[in-house]
């Protein structure tokens, strides 16, 4: 965690993939690229006959980790994503497992779950299905909480660099995010399947731009917000273990 928290650029959501060659493929483009810190993320819908499982052994799910240009390691994190349709089940959250995942974000999809993770629910991530027309509407009140408890939301870029629609709900739907938020406890992240879904550090800034985010801000999506909400996830383990 402590070398994480050094690293210029970030990048907290990259899927997992089956096959540990085409995680490695992933990570060694972003070394390249000068990221110093990555997040592999797997998504889960929460349903009455699903368990949350522990994250795998990172041996088990790359091989190679690659050295980026400064010569030092990349930070490979552990991310999950839990879908959130019904608020009857979020006692699985409670799960020991949800503690060996480096990062734990929630994306909700209706208003009732949306009003739980800005309130109440012990993560580190709000992530919104932006490619699509959101199911409610984000209230600023919700955000400002969900910001003052160190939560922090996401915009995925990759996700609207392959469909003309959902480009243009994607950009919709950040423009609305980064005004309700008023450019607070943003980043972003590629959500990239395969390499060609990712960009360099310079670009992601462009986009930032492209999402409403101002000037002084568009570079602390991919750098200090990411360490601060490395911070808040350790917070949220120490808390859990007691």
């Amino acid at each position: 965690m402590e070398s994480a928290s050094r690293s210029c650029f970030a990048d907290f959501c990259v899927q997992v993939q089956e096959h540990r060659s085409r995680n490695e493929e992933s990570l060694r483009a972003l070394a390249e690229y000068g990221y110093g810190c990555v997040a592999l993320n797997t998504d889960i819908t929460l349903a009455k006959k699903v368990q949350i499982q522990p994250a795998k052994d990172l041996a088990k799910v790359v091989e190679t980790i690659p050295s980026t240009p400064r010569k030092c390691p990349l930070t490979v994190l552990q991310r999950l994503t839990v879908v959130i349709d019904d608020i009857s089940l979020l006692h699985a959250l409670s799960s020991p497992a949800m503690n060996t995942y480096d990062i734990v974000a929630v994306r909700p999809t209706n208003e009732k779950a949306m009003q739980q993770a800005c309130s109440t629910l012990s993560v580190d991530l709000i992530s919104l299905d932006l490619t699509q027309r959101l199911p409610f509407n984000l209230r600023p009140p919700q955000v400002k909480t969900a910001i003052e408890r160190g939560v922090f939301f996401e915009i995925c870029y990759s996700p609207a660099l392959r469909d003309a629609t959902a480009r243009r709900n994607t950009l919709a739907n950040a423009l609305e995010l980064v005004k309700v938020a008023k450019g607070k406890n943003i980043i972003v992240t590629s959500k990239a399947e395969k390499v060609f879904d990712l960009r360099a550090p310079a670009d992601v800034v462009t986009l930032c731009h492209l999402f409403g985010v101002s000037d002084d801000k568009c570079k602390a999506t991919t750098t200090t917000n990411c360490r601060a909400l490395l911070l808040h996830a350790e917070m949220r383990r120490n808390t859990a273990r007691g």
